[in-house]
Parts: C-alpha cells; structure tokens; sequence
C-alpha cells in the first residue's frame, strides 16, 4: 500500500499548477494588462484608504465623499499590497491555497482519484486563469467562498461537537461576513452560517441553537455594521447600491428586451437601457449617482420585473445557462495580445474565436472540455448518488445548493457572456464533479446519521 504521507504531495504539486499557470502572465512587463472597466474604481478607493480618506476617493489631493457604490473588502486588501503586480501574484496563491484545502477534503472524504480530480478542475480552469490577472473581485471571494462551504461541511462530517468544530463554524460564520464585504451577492450566504450547528450528528437542541445563534450573529453583525455605515452616510440601509443598479440597468432591462424580441440583437437591448437611463437622469445631470436616485432605480427596477414573471424568469435561466455552460471569455485576447474584432451576437463571438488563431481557439476548447466533463461529472454524482445516506447528500448535494444559489442571480444576459461569475462557484462544482466520476459509491470515514 502507497505510504500516505507522500500523497500530501501530490495535491501540493496539483496546487502549484495553478500557481504557475497563473503567474505567468508575470513575465510580461508592465501591468496594463491586468486592468479591467473596474480595476481603475477599485485602486482608487484603496488610495483613498491609504491618503487616509476611509472609503473615499482621493482626487487632486483631497478626499470625496463616503463611496456607497461598492464593499470596502477589495479596496482594503489592495492598499495593503505594494503594487499591482503583488496583487497578481497574490491572487495566483490564492487559487494554489483554493486548490490545497479542496485537495485536502476531498483525499480525506473520497479518495486520491477524486481529490486530485477536483483540484485539478480548478487548478487547469482557462477562466480563472485569466480572471485572476485582472484587478477583480472574483479571485479573493472565491477564496473565502472555498473556506466557508469547505469548513462547513468538514465540521458536518466529523461530527463532533467540541472545541474545534465551534471555532470553525464561527470562523466560517466570521468569512461570510467578510466575503458580503467584498461581493454584495455574499449577503446570500448569512442563513447558510446555520447549517454546521443544524446538520452536526447527534447533538441536543440546545447546543445545536446556542451554537446557530452565535453563527448567525457573528454573520450578521459584520454585514449590519456595514449596512449602518450606508444608511447613516447616505440613508440607504444596504449592503451596497449597485444591486439597485444592476436591477434597474441589467434585468429590468433584459425583461424588457426579453418580450420586444431578443431577435432584435444588442442594438436594441442598448436602446432599450439608454431609454430607461433617459427616463431617470434626464432630471439632473448628477441624479443618478445619489441615494435617491439608487433608491429609485431599485423601485422601478422591481415593478418593471414583478410586471412580468415569466419574462424574469426566462432571462435568469438563460443568464444561468450562459454563466454555467458558456467557454467564451474575451478576456483571453487581451493577456494574448491577439487582436479582436468586437461583435454583440454570440455567433459572432465563436466565428471570431476560430479567426483569433490556434491560439485562442485551443483556449475556448481546452476550457469547453473541462466544462464538459464536469458538468458531465455532476450529472453521474446525481445519478449515483445513494440517496439512502444523509452525509453522502449533505457532502454532495450543498456545495452545489451553494454554487447555484450565487450564480442564477449574479448577472444578466449580455453580461454573462463573460464567465467571471462562474469563477467564484468553480471549486464548489469541482467538488461534487469529481465525485461523480471517481467517488460516487465510495465514501471515507462515514458518518451516516444526521439527526
């Protein structure tokens, strides 16, 4: 029998891929690359932070004021590294650590085969590759992302109720917090700080709610304070205003689209938001960036989607489709350097694609295969699954509940095109995928009784 102890390394050298393959981009000079549309806001929020200004922008030397627009959890992590480069760099460990921890779980549960399949999804994935040379948000929340759903359910199947499964379910309950602070859509995740103390084997009801209160409380505490800061600051009690925006911008827009005729292409979809944008700020030039007029747009927003369910419906699916499915990344022509002719239509998009070169194309493959076999991989883990065992359903079934749940509201049609929002949601798809092909009936160390 192979000595255990080497195996260590073999989920260390599968981490270390996806370290190398993505500080790659490192050897090219400069860092222009690595700007995205909002790499520029972000950068200048962390300067704000570092003149001093709180989360502010600083410009020509005095600060603005107090930002209501994003979280302050990116911009607070970059006016900590020296540079952007570092910030690369630091972002490529990232996914090394993601790929290590959900190596590590995945060995202890399901095997070697399942764990080095897992990790290998994530460390390989062409979307988080370039995603993560870019000044983003995606790369640290997936981190954390990772680290609370994979805590979670290692408290789960050890099932025990001591000192250690309490510190890391509150540790857990302390990175959703953090993680609604440097992505909105992290709100979502505060019931899920429950689910250790709920799901931990044999256990009494009282310990089981002392130890949720405290979850959900630590949980909550961080996004409230956060939430109280908006609302003393600019009357708005929310996590963010750009969730108003996106509404009213985005899908209230694509419902709109939706029942025109989305036949009618992208031309028509950018009319379509400059009449809404139109019909709001046309009131005064600087309207649009208030918290009334924040306010506003979640308001109509929500009346313009309520109207029509099943259009709202239609677009979120299809949104879902795109996120999920979608190996389309333009991103991978800029880190190339390969020129590009812009088109809106998706056709156009994939014809273009097979233009760019061998290069590029063998990117949009290489990437639509491991889709492939993933999804392929969620698919045999659902088929197979014993649904007699309440672990196996638990250890499978919530990463994936998890990844759902953050990636059918993320974005909207023309949106998704990019798959930047499939990246957080990757090791969480990894992990029931790998089971599918290598794991399904064999489960390590089971625990089968959650009471």
């Amino acid at each position: 029998m192979e000595n255990p102890d080497y195996r260590w390394w073999y989920v260390g050298l599968v981490s270390m891929v996806a370290i190398i393959c993505r500080m790659l981009i490192l050897l090219r000079p400069g860092y222009a690359w690595a700007l995205a549309p909002d790499s520029d806001l972000y950068i200048g929020l962390a300067h704000g932070l570092r003149a001093g200004c709180g989360f502010a922008y600083l410009s020509h030397g005095r600060c603005g004021s107090s930002d209501f627009f994003r979280t302050p959890g990116y911009p607070l992590f970059l006016a900590l590294m020296p540079g952007v480069r570092a910030v690369v760099a630091a972002q490529s460990i990232m996914w090394g650590a993601v790929c290590f921890l959900l190596g590590c779980f995945m060995w202890s549960r399901w095997g070697m085969k399942t764990a080095l399949t897992a990790a290998g999804f994530v460390a390989l994935d062409v979307a988080s590759i370039t995603n993560s040379s870019f000044i983003t948000t995606d790369n640290l929340f997936a981190l954390l992302v990772a680290f609370i759903v994979i805590s979670q359910l290692w408290v789960i199947s050890r099932g025990l109720f001591d000192r250690r499964a309490i510190c890391v379910t509150l540790l857990a309950a302390l990175a959703i917090g953090a993680a609604t602070l440097i992505r909105p859509i992290g709100q979502l995740l505060v019931p899920l700080s429950l689910v250790p103390a709920l799901l931990i084997p044999r256990q009494t009801l009282a310990r089981r709610a002392a130890l949720s209160v405290a979850a959900l409380l630590l949980s909550a505490i961080v996004v409230g304070a956060w939430m109280e800061r908006n609302s003393g600051r600019a009357q708005m009690f929310t996590v963010s205003a750009e969730g108003d925006y996106q509404l009213y911008y985005h899908r209230a827009a694509e419902v709109i689209w939706y029942r025109k005729g989305m036949a009618s292409g992208a031309k028509n979809y950018q009319a379509i938001q400059d009449s809404l944008y139109l019909q709001l700020c046309s009131r005064s030039p600087n309207y649009c960036s208030t918290p009334e007029g924040f306010r506003e747009m979640g308001a109509r927003g929500m009346r313009i989607c309520m109207r029509d369910p099943v259009a709202l419906g239609a677009v979120t699916l299809g949104s879902f489709a795109l996120i999920a499915l979608n190996p389309y990344d333009s991103n991978v022509y800029k880190l190339t350097g390969t020129p590009r002719v812009k088109t809106n239509s998706m056709t156009g998009r994939y014809r273009e694609m097979f233009k760019g070169g061998v290069e590029i194309a063998a990117f949009m493959l290489f990437e639509a295969a491991l889709l492939l076999l993933m999804w392929v991989g969620i698919l045999l883990t659902l088929f197979r699954l014993d649904w007699k065992s309440r672990m196996q359903l638990v250890l499978v079934l919530y990463p994936l509940a998890v990844a759902l749940l953050l990636m059918v509201p993320s974005s909207g049609i023309l949106e998704a095109i990019q798959p930047r929002f499939r990246v957080a949601c990757l090791p969480l798809l990894a992990m029931p995928a790998a089971v599918g092909w290598f794991g399904a009936t064999v489960l390590k160390n089971p625990r089968e009784n959650i009471e």
